[in-house]
């Protein structure tokens, strides 16, 4: 690898280190729900879990996409090297992001050989500017995408398996393929929906002899892919390691075949799926727009029929495909269909734009010819060729930029920042309870349940029901219900009202003594303890 690509990583690296720690802290300041997320503090309770042993971590209740590659795995090795929620989901942000861009450059280097791995990280690089807009002004929706446990992986996936379908010409290429493929149905079975469907679909409309030979391959490693992804998926419920739900897509697919159950679940989903974008785009004008050309330019590009736009047709339907995939799991499955959790609804849009413009914009930076953008090179490394002076200047100045952001936000912020667990409000008033009513453990709606039992300084242990107070059986340790930390029964004090069904609670656990109130939460009391 030349001097000049070697340099350029390692301002990529620099940046990527500096946005995500502002994207963090920021999240952290501004108390954002990120932290207090549970479905966001699923890997970060299971490992802990693990770590401490007081549990039993075989009773776990994954999800049906219980994220083993490469969420579960990359978080467990953070969190095992720094002991530190935010330190876990900071490095697990690094390594999930330089993966997506190596994923994007193995899509790009399958048409355009200019699209390499080093000319990927300078095009991240400079739309540095753009990074820090979108970080400053959607911190959360940057955050959600980058963090683990929410489907984004299948997105690397996706790109991953797009790029190596066209290696199966050789045995390792096969290999490897399947390897992935496996991976992925195990990590996500959105994968099929995310990948496999909208690929098949793409390569049948596109109907040439080159594309029989890949769909036909596709179909047969799939099928053995998801054959031994199912013999892994069984054999760790036979044996009893994790408890992983079943997707009951037989069932829901008899319903809305027998009982037309498709027609109501249109009626009832299709609202949800118009307030989404509403909700989405409505005040984020960047993505709307980046949303819109996407589509202009997927629809464009569809119906080029030039034999060297191949690869390009074939990605532009493919896309087009996943948006059709996504939108349509949501409305005939209901919430089995996970439409909101398609990151690549997300990610596409840009890709395709860069995808689309990245040979033109390639073509008149290096055309010698192109006499205009002599002066830009000069000065910009990425674009010129053995200029050390160059080099150094552009990255002593992006240095001294992202330094200077680092000071201001040091010194607007020294209270509030914090490299340690994060700690919300609402977790530090139920302490203050804590403390107050010797509080140890209690009930609450999932939502509530999570982050207070991971994020609380004071031991507080909480465990999540239904409205009917029936257990949730959930992402969670069933052996949190069976005994504390001693191997005691567990006795129960305080009950978080919020999304429970008061009327319930008295009938089954009486009166309470206290109510107390925390953030606006309601909190019932009962000195005496009760039993689950």
């Amino acid at each position: 690898m030349k001097s000049n690509a070697k340099v350029n990583i390692v301002v990529l690296i620099f940046i990527l280190f500096a946005s995500i720690f502002f994207l963090l802290n920021r999240v952290i300041w501004q108390n954002l729900y990120l932290f207090s997320n549970s479905d966001l503090l699923y890997l970060p309770s299971f490992v802990r879990d693990f770590w401490e042993g007081i549990y039993n971590w075989r009773l776990w209740v994954l999800t049906p996409a219980p994220y083993f590659f490469p969420d579960m795995v990359f978080f467990f090795l953070m969190s095992f090297f720094t002991c530190n929620l935010f330190l876990s989901f900071f490095f697990y942000s690094i390594a999930f992001a330089l993966l997506l861009i190596y994923s994007i450059s193995s899509v790009f280097r399958i048409t355009e050989e200019y699209f390499s791995f080093a000319r990927i990280a300078k095009a991240v690089t400079l739309s540095f500017a753009l990074w820090v807009a979108l970080i400053s002004r959607y911190p959360e929706d940057i955050a959600l995408f980058l963090l683990p446990s929410y489907h984004a992986s299948s997105i690397l996936f996706a790109l991953l398996l797009y790029s190596l379908l066209f290696k199966t010409n050789t045995r390792r290429g096969i290999l490897l393929f399947v390897i992935v493929s496996t991976l992925a149905i195990i990590s996500d079975k959105q994968i099929i929906y995310t990948f496999y469907l909208p690929f098949l679909l793409a390569s049948f409309t596109l109907r040439t002899s080159t594309m029989e030979k890949y769909y036909l391959k596709t179909i047969i490693y799939f099928v053995l892919s998801f054959l031994f992804a199912t013999f892994i998926l069984n054999l760790l419920s036979v044996i009893e390691i994790f408890q992983i739900p079943s997707i009951p897509v037989w069932t829901e697919l008899k319903k809305n075949i027998f009982q037309m159950k498709g027609i109501e679940n249109i009626n009832k989903i299709f609202p949800e799926v118009v307030q989404f974008f509403q909700d989405f785009y409505t005040d984020k004008l960047i993505f709307f727009l980046l949303f819109l050309i996407s589509i202009g330019l997927n629809l464009y590009y569809s119906f080029q029929f030039s034999k060297a736009k191949f690869g390009i047709r074939l990605f532009s339907r493919f896309v087009l495909f996943l948006y059709f995939f996504s939108l349509f799991s949501q409305m005939f499955f209901g919430v089995w269909g996970g439409f909101r959790y398609v990151w690549g609804l997300y990610l596409f849009p840009y890709l395709s734009v860069l995808f689309y413009t990245g040979n033109l914009l390639s073509k008149m930076l290096i055309d010698r010819n192109f006499s205009r953008v002599g002066a830009i090179r000069r000065y910009l490394f990425i674009l010129s060729r053995n200029n050390t002076r160059s080099q150094v200047f552009f990255f002593t100045t992006v240095s001294i930029f992202v330094g200077l952001i680092v000071i201001l936000y040091f010194i607007n912020g020294t209270s509030k920042i914090t490299i340690n667990n994060p700690y919300p409000p609402f977790v530090s008033c139920l302490d203050g309870l804590q403390k107050k009513y010797n509080l140890h453990y209690g009930l609450s709606d999932y939502w509530n349940a999570k982050h207070i039992r991971y994020l609380a300084h004071d031991s507080l242990i909480v465990n999540q029901v239904f409205t009917n107070l029936e257990k949730y059986d959930w992402i969670h340790n069933r052996d949190w219900y069976t005994k504390d930390k001693h191997g005691n029964p567990i006795t129960y004090n305080f009950i978080i009202l919020e999304r429970l069904d008061q009327e319930i609670i008295a009938k089954r656990f009486g009166i309470p003594t206290i109510r107390e109130e925390c953030e606006g939460k309601k909190i019932l009391i009962y000195e005496k303890g009760f039993s689950y």
